[in-house]
């Protein structure tokens, strides 16, 4: 596994704000990207992103992967596209006109982009790199065959896509479509990514005998809007003893059902839970709300300086997802500092044993409950898991060094090729 390290490119960045102390949007305008340095080199790459929403408000976290990246590339004077399935909004348009990404409109119909756009863009105005994020989608599996079928690469982010746990549901279905489409996808896919480090062998299970290089790359924070904040460590300490989380209350998958049993054995802490219920667990999720402790507070949605406000006062952040591919609340959090515990169910929990970077929580729910309430009562650990966790997510989860990482994956696989289409000469993937 060829992890995310410094040399991949991040760099700190300080913070642009408009004179009302208001984050702005950190981009490159056209003209500036047009003359940066990688520009005027001769190295810019012309990148084409698959599987974006049509607005960068959409809570989902391939998509704001997606535009995160986009934006960095675009800053770093790279040509960066976008292919959508609609049009976007007037305020989508503004942003991507404001970071110099360029937005392309095929629909899908009858599981493929509309022919006529794709004839046009590949045709046309090729890409030097395709970048597919996620998996099990018809229209990103044709896509790939025409790709493939021109001579563009494309590399894959399948973002847990390949969990087991994934794979169980619509298991016949995927099982079926993945022999018809999908391992090809993967199979003629010029290199595959992964967001966490234990997602290498999912990967590799899937699609048998991938002999190539997949590299960890996580998943980027909202940096601009976080920058500006961090942990209110006395304040928290002062204050009841709160545990927060943030996210889908998916009962089995997030572990809704583990919080719940941790606030009754635990009455002098307070859980708060902010999130929104999938539609097909409201009833699953009403029941088990009907005998919650006094303790246990539920929540809808926060977005913004709301979550900012939310993570700050906590005393700990708490995930128990029986799954998680990364987790992006545990990233913001680890972010602004805030002491976080997590299931050691999670991807992320390998690295906060080896890095010291939070509490890991066992299966037993009694014990991790034990667990829980001595990490609370103890400050020393608190503030050292809140300083190392923040050093390292601002040095890891940076959209800037996010988008380096996958730039220099990109040029990997252009060097190769140039290097196979010319055997004489000097170079290659360094």
């Amino acid at each position: 596994m060829t992890p995310l390290s410094t040399a991949s490119g991040y760099s700190a960045r300080d913070t642009r704000t408009d004179t009302h102390g208001s984050p702005r949007v950190y981009t490159e305008t056209r003209e500036r990207a047009e003359h940066s340095p990688d520009a005027i080199a001769g190295s810019r790459l012309d990148i084409l992103h698959v599987g974006a929403a049509r607005s960068p408000n959409k809570v989902n976290g391939v998509n704001a992967t997606i535009w995160s990246v986009a934006k960095e590339q675009a800053a770093a004077g790279h040509r960066v596209r976008l292919l959508l399935t609609g049009a976007p909004d007037e305020t989508t348009r503004a942003y991507a006109e404001m970071a110099s990404i360029e937005l392309l409109i095929a629909p899908v119909r009858n599981w493929r982009f509309n022919p006529a756009a794709i004839t046009a863009l590949l045709g046309h105005a090729p890409p030097d790199i395709a970048h597919l994020h996620s998996v099990f989608i018809p229209h990103h599996a044709v896509l790939a065959r025409d790709l493939e079928r021109r001579g563009i690469p494309y590399i894959i982010t399948p973002n847990g896509g390949l969990s087991p746990h994934v794979l169980k549901r619509g298991k016949l279905k995927k099982w079926l479509y993945g022999q018809i489409a999908e391992k090809h996808r993967f199979a003629a896919s010029s290199a595959i990514t992964a967001v966490m480090p234990q997602e290498e062998a999912e990967i590799r299970s899937y699609v048998e005998g991938y002999a190539g290089a997949i590299p960890w790359i996580p998943n980027p924070v909202e940096a601009d809007l976080l920058d500006r904040f961090g942990w209110n460590e006395h304040s928290s300490a002062e204050a009841a003893r709160r545990v927060v989380y943030l996210g889908r209350f998916d009962i089995h998958h997030k572990g809704i059902d583990l919080l719940v049993q941790f606030s009754q054995l635990l009455p002098d802490v307070e859980f708060h839970l902010y999130g929104a219920s999938p539609h097909t667990q409201s009833r699953q999720l009403r029941i088990l709300m009907q005998n919650l402790p006094p303790n246990t507070f539920i929540h809808g949605p926060v977005f913004g300086d709301e979550k900012i406000a939310v993570l700050q006062s906590a005393s700990m952040y708490i995930q128990t997802s029986r799954w998680e591919a990364f987790g992006i609340a545990v990233a913001e959090a680890m972010y602004l500092g805030v002491p976080c515990a997590i299931a050691e169910t999670m991807n992320l929990a390998e690295l906060f044993v080896t890095e010291d970077l939070g509490l890991v929580l066992p299966t037993d729910g009694k014990a991790a409950a034990d667990r829980l309430a001595h990490a609370l009562a103890d400050t020393e650990r608190l503030s050292r898991w809140s300083g190392r966790a923040r050093d390292f997510a601002r040095q890891r989860f940076h959209p800037d060094a996010i988008a380096r990482a996958y730039t220099d994956v990109y040029r990997h696989i252009e060097a190769d090729r140039n290097q196979a289409a010319n055997p004489t000469a000097p170079g290659g993937c360094p």
